[in-house]
């Protein structure tokens, strides 16, 4: 086996590994707020509270996208858009 300059021996340490495919899971689970937000407008609440909810889903959507986008890192945010990272 080959060496490589950063010591890993051509093999991705475990726990970036874990990193990337934990990061890569909330990226792709973020998007599931979007088929939610044509459910909000069939609750059975106020107008103002299903604007509060659609404005909670999309932080959250957000939230968690950032969040796998820190754990993924670019590497991973190019990855899930099928994009090669040069």
């Amino acid at each position: 086996m080959i060496s490589r300059l950063d010591g890993t021996g051509g093999r991705r340490p475990v726990a970036g590994r874990a990193r990337f495919v934990t990061g890569i899971a909330l990226m792709a689970m973020s998007f599931l707020v979007y088929p939610a937000y044509p459910l909000i407008l069939f609750l059975s609440l106020s107008d103002r509270m299903k604007i509060g909810v659609a404005v909670l889903a999309s932080l959250l959507g957000w939230g968690v996208f950032c969040g796998g986008f820190y754990l993924a890192g670019r590497g991973g945010y190019a990855w899930l858009k099928g994009r090669k990272v040069h």
